[in-house]
């Protein structure tokens, strides 16, 4: 039967329902969701199938009805008594009873009982889909059950997705998955797993919902086998472990045991938190923090409101944050708090900044600036951290250190601004030591502590100091800019008269460069000048690259930003690209905007293609910053960083992958993920259901990779799905997206097919379906606030047996 006839039948019977839910006020508090909806749709008929329809009938006792079915002569042959039922095919009827599914004859009977969380109707082959304790099957007629997909997939039967109702659409529930991200392999877990958690101290925390219907937390091996079973542990929230000791949560309180699930404390806790190996903080009480050790031994107090979710970490110790409090515990064991009122709080190079603002009088105790080291020690003696009070104190930003790079000069901390203006600038060393000379007024702030630090004299000359405070380039010259990449521009007296400036490298050591250099080049990219060349006819833009003393001819650049890894975004014409600090392009200018390029690390970038010819106007790829070779195809959903050197590509046909940064697939799965969760080389990958299409042999037509299908849309058998990230697209039949706009399908509808034997007629309250003759062969109408049926020949045929009521009225006239 196609979809307009099958429309027809529908329609023809809504009215039934439509009459049994308003005519009688009594009938319509029966089966209130039988009423039509704005489509004309209703959940109380099904259209005839091999000479039977299903019908929903109000039913003494239970408040939704019953399902049963009648013949074309309005005959009940099977009379209500099923919560749910699909249509006949091949003979049988799906149907639901006590929540289970089996299938019946025509007569009613059990051919297979009821056993089933889901069940399709019959394929002309004589095939269903059912499933049972997630597990899907492909059932015979004689009951014999062939598993269809994998066991670590959970599966749930929807509904038909083409008019044939020969495919239907399917969801799976992929079994959480833990990777071993450097090693590009998924490791071996137990099936059934709803929820895992990163790996702790060996152990990997993963929810399990047992025969009881109850979900709960255990431990797991790095084999998959378990080190203490969610039976045994019975955690309610996801467990903590440390050396053998095990924070579980139950009763709405957290207690710690050992792994075999004994106490090894007095009492329960408010809260739990592992914030280092061997150092819980725990909340005996409501507002009370304490420190313990890994023996669950009480090792001090710690000062309230501190924020215990994601501490700050400082070598192998970590900060903890309060509003007026701070606390370092560190690797032993050990716990410090310091008062931060009037205080600015840093993590730079290892150390803890405890720096007095800007507003703060010197005088003021709590503002008084420290410098702790991750075991909790000072890291200047008393002396001259008492000399810091008179500094305005910048540390220096390790992101911005080039420190592997061969040839760095020692690193500097800090840089001191001194509040009295008559004092000289200071350094603070890496060994902890404050430098400062007489004769320095000024020391310029820089972005690369690799290069040295330009230095004003009172005398008004320039020179430049190392990270120790020595003389790198003498105070000999009348000006200087600040070095990039080891090289600077400066004027000296001796040099053109100091008329012009030239170029010199970190030891003071003139570079040859052309005369015009100095009138030409105003900016810098890295350790490269861009310049323009207006001597000839037309301007001619150029790069100088001062160590190799080359010129590169470029076109003009129009814009120019720093990006993070010392890359620079360059716009030329119309288009971007990026320059690394050598001068040479990893991507030459082909983007539309410069926020189409987004850098994910050293290694690799996303790139943004837009397209507004086709429907998607946004795809996404990811970039080699060496050479700029996209590592992947174009895709409608953003691919994912997992760590440094791995990401995780989505795919709209072949799922996701798991790729290193030369663009190698290290892992592949046939569905996208949902959520993961990177721990140093461990993921924790949590999926969302997916759905696709299959028939009724057990062959996927749409493969399952979509967060959401259903259909048709038309008679051309579209599909309508969404991917995981949240993009809609409108499939074909066997799951290949349309080119173009969805949005033409709409309204595109069957041409009506005038029913074959059938058609629907109403008088008054009472309806009929007419044959090709104008003869009644089913009437229907509410009497005693009861619908009631009756076939060709006037005998009412529901219900049974007739009450009295509907005997008064059995002789009353039919349409």
């Amino acid at each position: 039967m196609n979809k307009t006839m099958h429309m027809s039948w529908v329609s023809a019977f809504l009215a039934l329902s439509a009459l049994a839910s308003h005519s009688i006020g009594q009938a319509s508090a029966l089966l209130p969701d039988c009423q039509l909806d704005e489509k004309g749709r209703s959940d109380c008929f099904l259209p005839f199938a091999e000479g039977l329809a299903a019908v929903r009938l109000p039913v003494t006792g239970q408040r939704d009805g019953r399902w049963g079915f009648i013949d074309t002569r309005g005959n009940m042959v099977i009379k209500p008594g099923y919560d749910q039922v699909r249509s006949f095919a091949n003979g049988l009827a799906a149907a639901l009873r006590n929540g289970k599914w089996g299938y019946i004859d025509t007569s009613g009977r059990w051919v297979i009982e009821p056993i089933y969380d889901q069940a399709s109707h019959y394929s002309p082959e004589g095939h269903a889909l059912v499933t049972r304790a997630g597990e899907l099957l492909r059932i015979n007629r004689a009951g014999q059950t062939h598993s269809v997909v994998p066991g670590n997939q959970r599966a749930v039967l929807h509904e038909p997705v083409d008019t044939e109702a020969q495919r239907w659409s399917v969801s799976l529930e992929p079994y959480a998955q833990l990777w071993n991200l450097q090693q590009g392999r998924v490791m071996p877990l137990p099936e059934g797993l709803s929820t895992i958690a990163p790996p702790q101290d060996g152990l990997v925390p993963a929810e399990r919902r047992l025969p009881s219907g109850a979900e709960y937390w255990g431990l797991l091996n790095l084999q998959g086998g378990w080190a203490m079973p969610p039976n045994r542990l019975q955690s309610t929230e996801r467990p903590l472990h440390d050396q053998g000791l095990v924070a579980r949560h139950s009763k709405s309180r957290w207690q710690l045991v050992d792994l075999q699930g004994k106490a090894q404390h007095t009492g329960t806790l408010h809260e739990v938190h592992l914030v280092r190996p061997g150092s819980w903080v725990v909340a005996p009480e409501e507002g009370k923090l304490e420190l313990w050790d890994a023996k669950a031994r009480r090792v001090t107090e710690l000062p309230p409101g501190l924020h215990l979710y994601t501490p700050t970490r400082l070598g192998d110790s970590v900060v903890l944050e309060a509003r007026d409090h701070i606390a370092l515990v560190a690797s032993h064991g050990q716990a410090w708090n310091w008062a931060i009122k009037g205080r600015q709080v840093h993590t730079a190079r290892n150390l803890l900044w405890l720096l007095r603002e800007e507003q703060a009088e010197p005088s003021e105790p709590a503002g008084a600036s420290e410098i702790i080291r991750p075991d909790g020690q000072p890291f200047l003696d008393a002396a001259t951290r008492a000399r810091l009070d008179d500094y305005l104190i910048t540390p220096m930003n390790p992101e911005d250190a080039r420190v592997s790079e061969p040839g760095a000069i020692p690193l500097a901390l800090a840089l001191l601004v001194p509040l009295d203006n008559a004092r000289p600038p200071a350094l603070l060393t890496h060994d902890g030591q404050i430098v400062s000379q007489p004769e320095w007024l000024h020391i310029s702030p820089r972005r690369d502590s690799a290069d040295p630090w330009v230095v004003q004299t009172r005398e008004g000359f320039f020179g430049a100091i190392d990270g120790q405070g020595r003389w790198r380039v003498a105070p000999i010259w009348q000006g200087l800019d600040n070095f990039n990449h080891g090289v600077a521009m400066g004027r000296r007296a001796d040099v053109a008269n100091g008329q012009r400036r030239v170029l010199l490298d970190s030891d003071g050591h003139l570079l040859n460069s052309p005369a015009a250099l100095s009138q030409d080049c105003t900016r810098w990219i890295g350790g490269v000048l861009a310049c323009v060349d207006d001597h000839g006819p037309e301007l001619q833009h150029y790069l100088w690259h001062p160590l190799r003393q080359q010129r590169t001819n470029i076109a003009p650049i129009r814009q120019l930003a720093r990006l993070a890894h010392g890359l620079y975004s360059i716009q030329q014409d119309e288009q971007w690209g990026v320059m690394d600090s050598h001068g040479s392009w990893r991507i030459p200018p082909r983007l539309a905007n410069e926020q189409d390029l987004r850098l994910l690390d050293e290694q690799v970038g996303l790139e943004t293609v837009h397209d507004n010819s086709k429907h998607f106007s946004k795809r996404y790829r990811l970039i080699s910053l060496a050479d700029g070779n996209p590592l992947t195809s174009l895709h409608l959903q953003e691919p994912e960083t997992m760590g440094v050197g791995r990401y995780l590509v989505h795919t709209e046909h072949e799922g996701s992958r798991l790729i290193n940064a030369k663009g190698e697939t290290l892992l592949q799965l046939p569905w996208p993920s949902g959520h993961a969760q990177t721990d140093g080389q461990w993921a924790t990958v949590l999926f969302d259901d997916i759905w696709g299409a299959m028939d009724l042999q057990g062959q996927w037509h749409v493969p399952p990779r979509y967060h959401y299908l259903t259909g048709p849309l038309a008679p051309q058998q579209w599909l309508a799905a969404r991917t995981q990230g949240g993009v809609e697209l409108v499939v074909d039949s066997e799951g290949h997206a349309m080119e173009g706009d969805p949005a033409a399908l709409e309204g595109q509808a069957a041409s009506v097919v005038p029913l074959p034997t059938l058609r629907l007629v109403q008088r008054g309250q009472r309806q009929a379906f007419v044959n090709a003759k104008g003869q009644a062969v089913i009437t229907a109408e509410v009497q005693c606030a009861q619908l009631v049926l009756r076939n060709a020949q006037g005998l009412q045929t529901w219900p049974l047996p007739a009450s009295a009521c509907a005997n008064s009225k059995q002789k009353g006239s039919r349409p």
